[in-house]
């Protein structure tokens, strides 16, 4: 049977923690359609991502001009459940902070996906006889509020699982990652 990644997505609106949102940038196990083959998150896949000091950020629709909090800030924390990512963070009091509040309010903006590079994985095969490749160590860039998320038939996942080692090097692996989906993105 195939499964598509089905985004969780709970928030906290009320009284004073109506800034705190929380939710799964990734379900662990589940696999999603990436051009002709199938892909799924190992549930190791982010330990080495989580135990390194990486400034991960958390943005609107991967956008980097969208951003609503960072791990060094403390306004943005990650670990892994038994389902997944779980992301938690406190909302900027900015005007992006209170739409994207109010559009979580209305039930207009309920999905999340998150920007990487897989540095392993292994390969096999789909129920279907596809190949499934199961990503199991990445470097994690960013969390993302997404109003097409992760894992579902959208041209965000394209560029989310592109290999980054064949583009051309910018200043450092980050910025290039950074400018490639900013650029997919207004491109649409």
């Amino acid at each position: 049977m195939n499964r598509l990644f089905v985004p969780e997505f709970r928030t906290a609106l009320t009284g004073e923690q109506e800034n705190r949102m929380s939710g799964h940038a990734s379900v662990f196990g589940a696999m999603a359609l990436i051009g002709s083959h199938w892909e799924q998150i190992d549930k190791r896949a982010f330990g080495g991502a989580l135990s390194r000091p990486d400034d991960v950020r958390f943005l609107l629709n991967h956008n980097p001009d969208n951003l609503l909090g960072r791990t060094s800030s403390g306004t943005l924390e990650l670990n892994t459940d038994e389902g997944g990512l779980q992301v938690r963070s406190t909302l900027p009091d900015t005007t992006l902070g209170r739409d994207v509040r109010e559009l979580v309010r209305r039930g207009d903006l309920t999905g999340m996906s998150f920007g990487f590079k897989p540095t392993n994985h292994h390969l096999g095969r789909a129920p279907d006889g596809r190949l499934l490749r199961t990503i199991t160590e990445l470097e994690l860039y960013d969390v993302s509020l997404a109003t097409y998320p992760a894992y579902k038939e959208s041209n965000d996942v394209v560029l989310r699982t592109r290999d980054f080692a064949t583009m051309a090097k910018a200043t450092d692996r980050r910025s290039q990652i950074i400018r490639a989906r900013s650029r997919f993105l207004t491109e649409r």
